[in-house]
């Protein structure tokens, strides 16, 4: 850019030492004119005294004649010297104009070849033009009293009789009307050159700015897709707009973006993303961009933590909290600052994991009154305050409640090891560019883990009797699972590791704040393996009552394509509907019993669901009907699901609802499936069968008349 833009100086100052060389040019020319003038005058003053002695030849006789002759070659003599001069005049024009027009095609070129310096061209060639048309208007005025002084001339030549002279007028004005016709003709190419010129120079400037703006959103395009990526990892991006015209800010297609992250940011993602720049392609042609990225890194309670900014050839880290800045300038800058940065947040994740877990219970104590508490039945409220509940461990939680009498009976889904990291410390060698870990011993490991599973017991007690304000319940039965592989079989494995069941009387005598989790839970006569690390399962103290005399074997029945669900036999239909449910639940771990066939539209099937949002005891009815089921099937189901003491209820047809049933299901524990969605329950689960209502009355009506 600096060659180009010194080039055009250069060309501007030649063009300028150009000019003047021509205004001096111009300048001699003018004086040579002005002497031509000058011997015009001469000439004209000699042809008044030619005249006077033209007047005298006729009273002084032949003595007068002979001087008049000799005047008179002198004057063709001086003519003739003229008409040479005229003719130089012409030549020199001609040159002019010659040097006129390959000034304009220079300028041209030098129009066409630095766009940078559009203006400054621009204004010398209106400069140009503006001399041209002066130097043609003398010319031209010049050119008019040669003419008019050729009339004259002709006219005292006539006068004379002199036809000689006459003709030589007469030619220089012929000649003076041919220049002017060349003059008139030059003017009019150059004035539709200078059109052409134009029209080029607006094509140009509009290919142009086509160019730069099919840049800018091409660039936009590019930026913008580099933010949804940014945002895929879970992290925000937002560019520095330029309020002028609303778009991207940019400097030299230098573009200037912000992003903020959480700590938990995988790092390798993040990184990956921190591109200098990046190129397009625009009509065969390749352009540029680059990026200045500044990151700011916030911890898991918002506050900012660290920025980052990724420059062509380094790496500045700055710690807020520590105030201190790491720069990575190096070879493989980016892996160190990548390895500095995760040893910083993960030692910082394991500093903050292990100080939350020696107050587990003091957590939950001081934030009970944040719990979320949706639901009718202690059971539901129960499940959503207990899911609600935030540890720093991450860990899947699965709770399920079932109420016996004034007994809570809660299954819960515990950490398991792999929640929790063997790593003690990651620290950054600067010198050997490497990442060394400092690792937990096996006691420590054990010990902790114990401690985490008795808080995590004691505190959801606690959450238990604090958000039953009803007091519906006395006593809580918690049974506490974990599930993982078992490395000698390689299967996933369920097991019960804790067993408690305590009184509301005698659990709000404890001083929860001030307990060691261990001994508390042993006092409170919990039964627990012998080494929590180990999951050695144990019998728990009290499960849920999935035994009912009314249970009956299920069998599996028998569908096609061409089966009409509303013709089956009622029993068979029962048997289906379980089927259904067994394999839609079973994926959780879900269990489905059907009772015996009644005809009288009770319980049809169980589901005891361990899955917390769905909740653990499910009532079922089918009815295989022909006709709009009424609000009264609805209400009795509402009514079963109470008697049972179930959190939920599901009624399945083969036909469909009224209105009135709608309304009465609304806001209520109840799921009301119709025969659209009972054939897309065997569709999902590889089952095909069809529903014609017609068909199934017919069948009905023959074997009532058989």
């Amino acid at each position: 850019m600096e060659a180009i833009f010194i080039l055009l100086i250069v060309v501007i100052v030649s063009l300028i030492f150009y000019t003047r060389n021509l205004q001096k040019n111009i300048d001699k020319e003018i004086s040579k004119y002005n002497k031509v003038k000058e011997e015009i005058t001469v000439l004209k003053s000699e042809l008044d005294i030619l005249e006077a002695c033209l007047k005298a030849e006729k009273t002084n006789g032949i003595t007068e004649k002979e001087d008049y002759e000799i005047r008179l070659k002198e004057e063709t003599s001086k003519q003739a010297k003229l008409k040479e001069n005229i003719k130089t005049l012409q030549e020199d024009f001609l040159n002019k104009a010659r040097e006129l027009q390959d000034l304009q095609e220079k300028l041209k070129e030098e129009y066409l070849n630095k766009k940078r310096i559009e203006k400054e061209l621009l204004d010398l060639k209106i400069l140009v033009e503006q001399k041209e048309q002066e130097e043609a208007r003398r010319r031209a005025e010049i050119l008019e009293e040669k003419r008019i002084k050729g009339t004259k001339i002709l006219a005292i030549l006539y006068n004379i009789e002199n036809k000689k002279r006459c003709e030589e007028a007469q030619r220089m004005i012929e000649e003076a009307n041919e220049l002017e016709k060349q003059r008139i003709e030059e003017e009019r190419k150059k004035q539709d050159e200078i059109h052409k010129l134009e029209e080029e120079r607006k094509k140009i400037e509009k290919e142009r700015q086509d160019l730069e703006i099919q840049q800018k959103n091409k660039e936009e395009q590019e930026l913008q897709s580099l933010q949804k990526k940014f945002k895929s990892i879970g992290a925000r991006m937002k560019w520095k707009i330029d309020e002028s015209d609303n778009h991207l800010y940019s400097f030299q297609n230098y573009y200037i973006c912000e992003v903020t992250s959480n700590e938990n940011i995988i790092l390798d993602k993040l990184f990956a993303l921190f591109v200098y720049g990046g190129s397009y392609k625009i009509l065969g042609k390749y352009y540029s961009y680059n990026i200045n990225f500044v990151c700011y890194i916030n911890d898991i309670y918002k506050e900012y933590l660290l920025k980052i900014k990724n420059g062509y050839r380094s790496i500045e880290i700055y710690l807020g909290i520590e105030n201190e800045t790491k720069i990575f300038n190096k070879d493989n800058y980016k892996k160190q600052a990548k390895d500095f940065l995760f040893c910083y947040l993960e030692s910082r994740k394991i500093k903050r994991l292990e100080d939350s877990i020696v107050s587990i219970i003091e957590n939950g104590i001081n934030h009970i009154k944040k719990l979320s508490i949706k639901g009718d039945s202690i059971e539901e409220k129960v499940c959503s305050a207990l899911t609600s509940s935030n540890y720093d461990i991450e860990f899947q939680k699965s709770i399920v409640c079932a109420k016996d009498n004034d007994m809570l009976i809660v299954e819960y889904e515990l950490p398991n090891m792999s929640n929790f990291s063997e790593v003690k410390e990651y620290k950054y060698i600067a010198s050997s560019k490497e990442i060394r870990t400092k690792t937990y011993t096996e006691s420590y490991i054990a010990k902790r883990y114990e401690n985490v599973l008795y808080s995590i017991t004691l505190r959801s007690l606690y959450e238990i009797f604090s958000i039953d304000t009803e007091n519906e319940i006395n006593g809580i039965t918690f049974n506490g699972f974990v599930t993982q592989v078992n490395p000698a079989t390689g299967i996933i494995e369920r097991k019960c590791i804790l067993s408690l069941q305590v009184d509301r009387q005698k659990f709000s005598q404890i001083n929860l704040s001030q307990v060691e989790p261990k001994a508390c839970f042993k006092a409170l006569k919990g039964v627990s393996a012998a080494k929590l690390v180990d999951i050695s399962p144990i019998t728990p103290i009290l499960t849920f009552n999935k035994k009912d005399k009314r249970f009956v074997e299920g069998k599996d029945v028998e569908v096609n394509q061409g089966t009409n669900l509303a013709a089956m036999h009622w029993e068979d239909f029962e048997h289906l509907v379980r089927e259904l449910f067994e394999m839609e639940f079973a994926r959780n771990g879900g269990e489905v019993r059907v009772t015996q066939a009644s005809r009288d539209g009770g319980v049809d099937a169980i589901v005891f669901d361990p899955d917390p949002l769905r909740g653990g005891k499910i009532v079922i009815q089918a009815k295989r009907y022909t006709n709009t089921v009424g609000v009264s099937a609805v209400r009795d189901l509402y009514g079963t699901v109470i008697n049972e003491g179930a959190n939920s209820g599901i009624l399945i047809t083969t036909s469909d609802y009224g209105h009135d049933s709608y309304e009465f299901a609304k806001d209520k524990p109840l799921k009301l499936l119709n025969g659209g969605h009972l054939l897309a329950l065997l569709h999902k689960n590889g089952r095909n069968a069809h529903i014609n209502i017609e068909e199934a009355k017919k069948i009905n009506e023959e074997n009532r008349n058989s």
